[in-house]
């Protein structure tokens, strides 16, 4: 099967060049009637290659870009890019034993937020596209990290503007009711 093709407007493509990591609905050159959650390759109106996005059919942020490169974004994809982030907070945070790993866009990983809390990991899949590769997230992140247990918290509101119902639950492995982490010599104790 082909992969699917989204043609935007001059000014989405403009948007795209500028370095603006969404377009939105209105800078659609035509509806791709596809039913959310794809990853799509983005092209301008002259048919010239722009990038790879995941597709929402529901909220007014219609793409939200990948990637730049022409490459496919499958599993090795977006395990390299939880590498990197990891690679960046392990420069930046040390030995510390919490910190964000993913924040969506800012690492190019729309729609997927991830919180590490000593061995234990908390997820959001805020976008149809992150929703639609829930267990491939979960096993990249098993295989990275080897937690004791995920938690899913995919209940913040947005999810509704991306017709997402709220959830939440254990994702992988077992979750107490609380978790310990360290901040400096500090322990702290949280409810994922």
């Amino acid at each position: 099967m082909a992969e699917p093709t989204v043609t935007v407007t001059r000014r989405g493509a403009d948007r795209f060049t500028a370095g603006h990591p969404w377009i939105y609905r209105s800078d659609l050159a035509s509806d791709p009637r596809l039913p959310g959650g794809e990853v799509v390759r983005v092209l301008d109106q002259r048919g010239w290659y722009r990038g790879r996005a995941f597709y929402s059919s529901k909220s007014q942020i219609a793409l939200r870009l990948l990637t730049r490169e022409d490459e496919p974004c499958d599993r090795a994809f977006f395990q390299r890019r939880l590498e990197a982030a990891r690679a960046l907070r392990l420069t930046t945070f040390g030995d510390a034993d919490a910190w964000r790993l993913s924040h969506g866009e800012a690492d190019l990983l729309p729609g997927l937020v991830v919180d590490r809390y000593g061995d234990y990991l908390s997820v959001q899949l805020l976008s149809q596209g992150a929703e639609a590769r829930r267990e491939l997230f979960r096993d990249v992140l098993q295989d990275l990290f080897q937690p004791k247990g995920i938690v899913e918290r995919s209940d913040a509101k947005v999810r509704l503007l991306e017709g997402l119902d709220q959830k939440k639950g254990v994702l992988a492995g077992e979750v107490p009711d609380r978790v310990e982490y360290h901040e400096g010599p500090v322990r702290l104790l949280v409810d994922l």
